[in-house]
């Protein structure tokens, strides 16, 4: 089980909504994504994540108490983008969720990152699903990804709990920051 998970910090209504939305528009992403050329798509998702970094930044001193309550169309409405944009870019989506559960939910970052985490395993591992029906990538490097992945979970776990919700915010704002100009860097000027 996740460390999010012990902790009780998965909300899951908010997971529900989420996953239900996303794992089909995920589908209609992947067979989309055959119409739309690569730089389009890396602009816009360049541009979609330096948003949400910015609406991250400047929401990040905000107070939030843990809780379930939500509204559910706003929620519904990022499930469907998260799915979408899942299957269209082949990005997991937090960089969405995270900020959707901080607007439109009362949890706290921990509780959104770890709801987060629950949302993405339900939506993009349905999307991997319905990826391998078409494809069958190594072995080894599937289970390097999945090794590497679990890793990284638990380390960040560790940190993200010495870390205030404030500064954690933050962080997480810079790093969509680098993920999207490395990204447009590698894929627009990389060749």
């Amino acid at each position: 089980r996740q460390a999010g998970q012990r902790q009780g910090q998965v909300a899951w209504r908010p997971v529900l909504v989420l996953a239900l939305a996303g794992l089909p528009s995920n589908a209609v992403g992947q067979w989309l994504g055959r119409f739309v050329p690569e730089g389009v798509l890396i602009v816009a998702f360049c541009l979609l994540v330096l948003w949400s970094a910015w609406r991250m930044w400047r929401g990040a001193g905000m107070k939030r108490e843990a809780s379930d309550q939500a509204r559910s169309l706003p929620l519904l409405g990022i499930g469907l983008a998260v799915g979408l944009l899942s299957g269209l870019m082949g990005v997991g989506g937090g960089f969405l969720v995270v900020p959707g559960l901080l607007w439109f939910t009362p949890l706290s970052m921990m509780a959104a990152t770890a709801t987060s985490m629950a949302v993405i395993a339900l939506v993009s591992g349905g999307g991997f699903l319905i990826y391998l029906t078409g494809a069958h990538p190594p072995l080894p490097l599937l289970g390097g990804l999945a090794a590497g992945g679990a890793v990284g979970v638990l380390g960040g776990n560790l940190l993200a709990q010495r870390l205030g919700g404030p500064t954690l915010q933050r962080l997480f704002a810079l790093m969509l920051v680098a993920v999207s100009f490395s990204l447009a860097a590698q894929k627009l000027y990389g060749g």
